[in-house]
């Protein structure tokens, strides 16, 4: 595996937790405020909460994949270039 490669990959898991954190953090909350469960919540809150925790997940889902690319495109943005080597023909 090439160093650039180890590079992209090392970033992409960066912001694949990032994501991963970001999300976690702030699906519980959206969900709470965008979303209104299609049940009727009376004794058994059981199907409330196994719709909030798909919804929770998918959310997740969607950060991880949102911070992974959104990382690999400021990698790829703001990578330091590196210098070209001199070859014979050059001199």
């Amino acid at each position: 595996m090439t160093p650039t490669t180890k590079s992209y990959l090392r970033w992409t898991l960066f912001g694949l937790l990032f994501g991963a954190l970001l999300s976690s953090w702030l699906s519980p909350r959206m969900i709470g405020w965008y979303f209104e469960p299609p049940v009727n919540i009376g004794l058994n809150c059981r199907p409330a909460t196994e719709w909030a925790m798909r919804k929770l997940q998918i959310a997740q889902l969607f950060g991880m994949g949102i911070g992974a690319v959104l990382t690999l495109f400021l990698r790829s943005l703001f990578r330091k270039k590196s210098p070209t080597a001199l070859t014979s023909n050059d001199l």
